[in-house]
């Protein structure tokens, strides 16, 4: 099924920033998605929820890194104006490299990461995502060091300086996910979490800070509420990080999507929230995985260990 999107609820950053008046985000207008022919659809449907499921539709859950690595998965308290690229985007490369490298390195700078992706972007941005893929081309490029001190010389000098701790920190790519969901999933469960661009609805998403339970931390989105002129106060876009997928037949949050937030753990379900399959439909944007040299056959240090092709994680199930 193909993510299905209001023109008028594209939304431009300023990213969402936790301010205590958020500014205005101003619109800009893009065709539909695509629709799956009917009955591509319905095989699609099939496949999601019926008996014979695919392997990638029965479940994934990336928190249970939390197991191995304690502090994994400890949600970035974002700070008022911050915008929540850096973020998401170093919990995502944290995350991955326990899952590729079986280690964890410790908190990412997120504020290296967005400090340097303002700054490189040579080219213009996406209108929808902004400088997200600056950020992802940062950390495919560069890494990013540990430590949470923020860059204030130029970006020659500042990548010159801490070129060789950043380096160690890296992914070797990122891949573009498409508008069918189902490929959101199958990289959830044989390559890792991912890092997604999604339209929020501001007053349902800020109001999972009083979520008392995960039943109740559950991403809600009504479309069409914007209707028309330069800007909307009504949605907003978002960088977050997917962590797995509940399967339509789980007892909680069935047929939904594992979002980790960067608003600290008194949001949502300890910083998480769940997005159902019909909501993401509506408000996921783009998707990204990274990849590493792990995924091709081959150690960090470029030694070969198996046959150079994209390798499999062992994901552990919901």
């Amino acid at each position: 099924m193909g993510v299905v999107l209001d023109p008028n609820e594209i939304v431009y950053p300023p990213k969402w920033s936790r301010q205590a008046a958020p500014s205005n985000i101003v619109v800009v207008p893009q065709e539909l998605r695509a629709y799956v022919p009917g009955p591509l659809a319905e095989q699609h449907e099939k496949m999601r929820t019926g008996p014979d499921r695919a392997a990638y539709w029965r479940g994934v859950d990336w928190r249970k890194l939390e197991q191995k690595f304690p502090s994994i998965l400890e949600p970035f308290d974002q700070k008022p104006g911050e915008d929540c690229v850096g973020p998401a985007v170093a919990a995502a490369l944290r995350l991955n490299l326990a899952v590729h490298r079986k280690i964890d390195v410790g908190a990412l700078n997120r504020f290296f990461i967005s400090a340097f992706s303002q700054a490189r972007a040579v080219l213009p941005r996406s209108p929808v995502t902004g400088m997200l893929e600056d950020a992802l081309t940062l950390i495919d490029q560069y890494g990013t060091p540990k430590g949470s001190q923020v860059p204030t010389g130029p970006i020659d000098k500042e990548i010159r300086e801490r070129f060789d701790a950043a380096s160690l920190h890296k992914a070797q790519g990122f891949d573009r996910l498409g508008t069918w969901l189902g490929q959101w999933a199958a990289w959830l469960r044989f390559s890792g979490p991912i890092v997604v661009q999604m339209n929020i609805e501001r007053i349902p998403f800020d109001a999972l800070s009083n979520a008392k339970s995960p039943k109740d931390a559950v991403i809600q989105y009504t479309p069409g509420q914007h209707k028309g002129g330069p800007t909307t106060t009504i949605y907003a876009s978002h960088v977050v990080v997917l962590l797995g997928y509940i399967p339509k037949d789980a007892p909680l949050n069935a047929d939904s999507f594992i979002l980790l937030n960067s608003f600290g753990k008194n949001w949502g379900d300890n910083g998480i929230a769940y997005v159902p399959v019909k909501t993401a439909q509506q408000c996921f944007i783009a998707g990204y995985g990274l990849t590493f040299r792990e995924h091709f056959g081959y150690t960090y240090a470029g030694k070969m260990k198996c046959f150079p092709f994209m390798r499999r994680v062992s994901a552990p199930m919901p």
